[in-house]
């Protein structure tokens, strides 16, 4: 097939670790070309039927759902070159997968629209893309998440979300698998102590939905399986656990949506199958009540006005 003109841009990325503040960044100039496309913009959306010709071939197709490679990419699919070691950094040439599940052909529809079922089939391709990533070696780490709305992110309003596969593990999951060795699995205490701290949003016989009790941001709300394990595939053989974790979804969508109106979030699945330690969780980040301000920047210290058991209690009269 003859390549259009934007797939033959160059695309370079690069991991750069700075060790003085143990932060690793990607430098990806794929990603200076983003499209800003606003709910009015229906006609030129890319995710759109009709609009085939602005994105790349899909690597899979599961009825109206299409996963697609990324066509501004903050990792590129080559191979890792040797590190290189300055005198103040070290870089290397960033491999990985960035792809975008277009979760339905509806431009419009709000997450707290849509349908359970619908849901379900969007999560068996979650898991799909998933495993077949995961499948290649260089892969250390694969991160699923959406971001809903402008504030949270999103540069087109098409439901999507977005699929992104590492070639090391993440600082911060380093971090969690260590102190779950040193203390055991503070997930599962969390859990256990939501109902008596007044944290508990609801639950159902295989997940619990509850505000953590160090929340960074206001109202951030985990749903997490009440059965420990580190691996989101987990829960793939069982459409009972799959039917329990998109009606989690749902349900606090819904009830957010009561409260706040249209919420832009941030929503991420934490997974990591290699450390039986960890456990995995769904996190949904309403950005609202709070910015990323230089306080924050310079001390890593972030300011919640928002107590969990109060936000609990909030999202927890919102139920139905």
């Amino acid at each position: 097939m003859k390549k259009r003109e934007w797939e033959k841009e160059k695309k370079k990325a690069e991991f750069r670790y700075d060790p003085a503040r143990e932060k690793w960044v990607i430098i990806s100039s794929a990603r200076r070309g983003r499209p800003k496309i606003t709910q009015e913009d229906m006609r030129i959306c890319p995710f759109c039927p009709g609009n085939e010709s602005e994105i790349p071939e899909p690597v899979l197709i599961e009825g109206d759902i299409r996963v697609i490679p990324n066509r501004f990419p903050a990792l590129v699919n080559v191979k890792i070159k040797k590190n290189v070691r300055k005198k103040h950094f070290t870089e290397f040439t960033a491999p990985g997968y960035h792809e975008v599940v277009i979760e339905t052909l509806r431009h419009d529809i709000k997450p707290h629209e849509i349908e359970e079922e619908h849901l379900s089939r969007v999560i068996k391709v979650y898991m799909e893309r998933y495993k077949s990533i995961s499948r290649d070696r260089r892969i250390k780490y694969v991160i699923i998440f959406k971001n809903y709305g402008k504030e949270a992110g999103a540069s087109i309003s098409h439901p999507h979300s977005q699929i992104i596969a590492l070639p090391f593990i993440p600082p911060q999951i380093q971090k969690e698998v260590r102190n779950a060795k040193k203390l055991g699995c503070l997930t599962c205490i969390s859990m256990r102590k939501s109902k008596s701290e007044r944290r508990l949003v609801f639950e159902d016989e295989k997940f619990a939905v509850f505000c953590p009790p160090v929340p960074a941001f206001p109202f951030e709300t985990w749903i997490v399986p009440k059965e420990h394990s580190g691996d989101f595939l987990s829960i793939s053989a069982s459409p009972q656990k799959i039917h329990s974790f998109s009606s989690a979804m749902i349900k606090t969508f819904k009830a957010m949506h009561r409260y706040f109106g249209d919420i832009h979030f941030n929503f991420m699945i934490m997974s990591f199958p290699a450390e039986e330690k960890f456990h995995w969780r769904a996190e949904i980040i309403p950005r609202k009540n709070h910015a990323i301000a230089g306080f924050e920047i310079a001390t890593g210290i972030m300011i919640n006005p928002f107590f969990p058991d109060e936000t609990a209690s909030e999202i927890r009269r919102r139920l139905r």
